[in-house]
């Protein structure tokens, strides 16, 4: 793996610098797995949770880092410029190691779900540019431009019926933003962690339990560019708050 892919994205992380993502790969699959571990390791952090995704019809995941895992009222520095993404997490209570040979059905993976959450993402690449301008596995070795995570309310997943047909709302400063009932591009907001249970070829362990899974945007990914309070609600289980300071 590139030595300077490293060293570029810990110094971006250490500044809060951005860089041209065409200074950084051509990178493969897993350089780009190999490259999230690395960071890790060397920011002295752990895979707190995933947020996992379908690009381009192929399954991944990028760890979400357990100093970026942030409590419901959390604030984030606006001069990130921080997209924000309504989401459906989820927090895992058993491990799903992978298993070749024998995928985990939609069942299974649902049993190792403890609570689902209503979880606001915060994107903020170390790039100029966002996808489709980056490379996929540019934009995998850079956590798919993951900046933090707002965990908000919780419920067990057993509780809140279909999860493709909660009711998702968000305010930005007391004017609702979003009010629709699912939203998720494939219906199913599980199906991507299924997808990925089956996939798992990361550098960082792979699914454990305790750890968050975030399912990918039930909004259209929105910028701010004042000082915004964001609350979002996902029906029968509750609401999250971020402050964009």
């Amino acid at each position: 793996m590139a030595e300077d892919v490293v060293a570029t994205l810990l110094g971006c992380y250490r500044s809060k610098s951005r860089v041209p993502s065409a200074s950084v790969g051509p990178l493969s699959r897993s350089q780009g797995f190999a490259a999230q571990a690395r960071i890790a390791r060397e920011l002295g952090v752990a895979a707190g949770g995933w947020k996992v995704a379908l690009p381009n019809g192929v399954s991944t995941a990028a760890p979400m880092f357990s100093d970026v895992i942030l409590p419901n009222g959390a604030r984030f520095p606006l001069a990130q410029g921080p997209i924000v993404e309504v989401e459906l997490g989820v927090r895992l209570a058993k491990d799903l190691p992978p298993r070749a040979g024998q995928p985990y059905t939609r069942e299974e993976v649902g049993d190792a779900i403890g609570d689902a959450l209503v979880g606001v993402e915060l994107i903020g690449s170390r790039y100029e540019e966002m996808p489709p301008a980056v490379d996929p596995n540019v934009w995998l070795a850079d956590n798919m431009g993951n900046a933090a995570y707002v965990v908000g309310d919780a419920k067990p997943l057993a509780a809140i019926g279909d999860p493709a047909t909660l009711r998702c709302r968000y305010w930005a400063d007391g004017e609702l933003k979003h009010d629709v009932v699912g939203g998720h591009p494939a219906g199913d907001p599980i199906e991507w962690l299924v997808l990925w249970a089956n996939a798992q070829d990361d550098a960082l362990g792979g699914l454990k339990a305790g750890q968050v899974i975030t399912t990918g945007s039930l909004i259209v990914p929105a910028r701010f560019d004042r000082p915004t309070r964001i609350e979002a609600e996902l029906d029968r289980i509750g609401r999250v708050t971020v402050d964009l300071v």
